[in-house]
């Protein structure tokens, strides 16, 4: 009995090693989560959400060429950069292979031509017949097998939740309805993955949540090289070129003018790989979609602002690096709530006659600078700009004679004013 226990705790203990990757299991990481269309209840197991861990992939994936050449930083025993060896030698053996099988092939061929011209000549249609035929079909298995394997292959980087964990006490304990079923689609969680027994024993994995990151509506549609990345200043300096002179002249002046420009490449800006410190990569330009997309009243300055913050309220990105440096972001995920800190109240004051006060935004989209501005313009036949979906109108008055300024902001960032 007692070796009968030992077989069956090692069984499951070799179940669990391959059933779960014990990087989902390292500490804090970034998920992304889906809802599984089904609500759990708390005492009973239930798997309600999925997670997947961003920009995690066992298996060796071509679109990773594009992060590998670009890295300055690389992350220690790197599998994948084995993998890809592996798999070119294994190409390469594959080639040779089939030169000696297609020479041998040959040989046979022309010696049985020569031996059976006749009978080929009366079989041929029936050969080539068959021939399309079976590889009609091995081309249909063929793609069959591939779409079955990339579905696994995804299957398998998902691991199973019973419930999102939230500290009472959290700021994030408000939003629930944020990430509760189908709201959860569109987030990135920080946190990590607990064991917890129900029901009497069961086991059942929970997210412990930490941070929450809500994208942006209307954003592009996502590429296939696309990653998910952090922004940091890199404090390099831009050098400036020194000034040079040149000089003018026509029949009646002389005109000298001095000329500088920087030099390049700049690289004012570091973008590190979500969930992957040591993948760094120096950037020139952040281009985002949203002030095309959604128009001129949305704050392009608040989105920078909260791309290079330097503490945790800073977004998440996802894009591609292109050539020149620059990367194009297709989304944006926005840490919240947003601002992490209560807007401080405006200074209240009062105006004399024909004047009005006003105030200006910052970049936490809070109201500061309270002046009295003398009325020089009339809002009362003002048309109010509509915001498209997925955005709600803010406005205040500014100091441009008391003109209202205009902000389209997401819905699911608080109302500050």
């Amino acid at each position: 009995m007692n070796i009968f226990k030992i077989l069956i705790l090692l069984l499951i203990l070799i179940n669990f090693i391959f059933c779960f990757d014990e990087d989902y299991f390292n500490g804090d990481n970034y998920f992304r989560i889906s809802w599984n269309n089904i609500k759990c209840l708390s005492n009973k197991p239930c798997s309600q959400y999925s997670i997947e861990k961003i920009n995690f992939n066992k298996n060796t994936n071509k679109n990773q060429s594009l992060f590998k050449k670009r890295t300055k930083y690389r992350v220690k025993h790197n599998i994948q950069e084995y993998e890809d060896k592996d798999e070119i030698n294994q190409s390469s053996n594959n080639n040779n292979n089939n030169n000696n099988n297609n020479n041998n092939n040959n040989n046979n061929n022309n010696n049985n031509n020569n031996n059976n011209n006749n009978n080929n000549n009366n079989n041929n249609n029936n050969n080539n017949n068959n021939n399309n035929n079976n590889n009609n079909n091995n081309n249909n298995n063929n793609n069959n097998n591939n779409n079955n394997n990339n579905n696994n292959n995804n299957n398998n980087n998902k691991i199973k939740i019973h419930q999102l964990l939230i500290n009472k006490n959290s700021p994030l304990s408000k939003m629930k309805t944020i990430i509760l079923n189908k709201e959860s689609n569109d987030i990135i969680v920080y946190g990590n993955i607990r064991k917890n027994k129900i029901n009497g024993g069961t086991i059942v994995n929970n997210l412990n949540v930490k941070r929450i990151y809500k994208q942006l509506p209307i954003g592009n549609k996502i590429e296939t090289t696309d990653r998910y990345y952090i922004f940091n200043n890199s404090n390099f300096p831009c050098l400036v070129k020194p000034s040079t002179t040149t000089t003018t002249t026509t029949t009646t002046t002389t005109t000298t003018t001095l000329v500088s420009s920087y030099e390049k490449p700049c690289f004012p800006i570091i973008s590190t790989l979500v969930n992957y410190n040591n993948f760094n990569y120096l950037i020139s330009k952040i281009i985002y979609p949203y002030e095309k997309n959604v128009g001129k009243y949305f704050d392009s300055k608040w989105l920078n602002y909260k791309s290079l913050i330097q503490d945790q309220s800073k977004l998440i990105a996802l894009g591609t690096i292109n050539n020149k440096n620059e990367i194009i972001v297709s989304n944006a995920f926005i840490n919240i709530p947003d601002p992490s800190q209560k807007c401080i109240p405006p200074e209240s004051i009062h105006c004399k006659s024909l004047h009005v006060v006003t105030n200006s935004r910052d970049f936490n989209r809070c109201l500061i600078n309270s002046t009295c501005t003398p009325v020089l313009f009339n809002n009362s036949n003002i048309n109010f700009p509509v915001c498209p979906k997925g955005y709600y109108l803010t406005f205040f008055t500014g100091h441009n004679g008391g003109k209202l300024e205009f902000n389209c902001d997401a819905n699911f960032l608080t109302d500050n004013y």
